[in-house]
């Protein structure tokens, strides 16, 4: 009696074992990053990565296409398969400063027979920081200026200015200036005549 009742633990315990070995996950599928945390617009590579066990085959891959949860896919690589490792590629863009997971996943796989099983694909989560750089406190200047705010109305004010100044104030300033400053040939002239008058005033005297 009690043999057969060894014996039948025995049995349920093996049963137990094959059940539980047969309904685990023998096919592993997640995505990963080229980057974990992308500025805001920047593309980065994301890949999905399944490892498949040699008694088993790929029956129903995932289908991603643009937009993609939060995601938008801009390019899509075709599927590749070296050995039991098959991945396929995408370049993908997060466009808001937030946290980010992505959309689940599942594909399918067959393990011998006519049963099809599904397994999902391990989430990738990203952080997305803001534009600025952490701990700036000012946003990176400008280089260059706009053309919206080109400085040539202001030239041309200038310019004008300059243009009423030569035309009306320095005409007026000519004839003081030449009362004030006696011409060369005058002020010889001037000196001849003194110097002439003085030399007949002594020669009259002398007499």
């Amino acid at each position: 009696m009690r043999r057969w009742l060894f014996a039948a633990m025995v049995l349920c315990m093996v049963e137990a074992a094959f059940a539980a070995d047969f309904d685990s996950p023998i096919v592993s599928a997640r995505f990963e990053a080229s980057t974990y945390a992308p500025l805001t617009g920047e593309p980065f590579t994301l890949t999905l990565k399944v490892e498949l066990t040699p008694d088993t085959s790929l029956v129903e891959w995932p289908q991603i296409a643009d937009p993609w949860g939060p995601f938008e896919v801009r390019s899509i690589e075709p599927v590749e398969q070296v050995g039991n490792s098959v991945s396929q590629s995408f370049v993908v863009v997060l466009w808001r400063p937030e946290d980010a997971v992505t959309p689940p996943t599942y594909l399918g796989y067959g393990a011998g027979g006519g049963d099809i099983r599904r397994v999902p694909v391990t989430e990738a989560y990203f952080s997305v920081p803001t534009v600025l750089e952490a701990g700036a406190e000012d946003p990176i200047p400008a280089v260059g200026f706009p053309g919206a705010i080109w400085p040539w109305p202001g030239l041309v004010l200038v310019a004008g200015i300059c243009v009423v100044v030569l035309m009306v104030v320095v005409p007026k300033l000519r004839p003081e200036a030449e009362l004030t400053t006696p011409p060369i040939r005058w002020m010889r002239w001037r000196a001849r005549s003194d110097v002439s008058a003085v030399t007949t005033h002594v020669l009259y005297r002398a007499r």
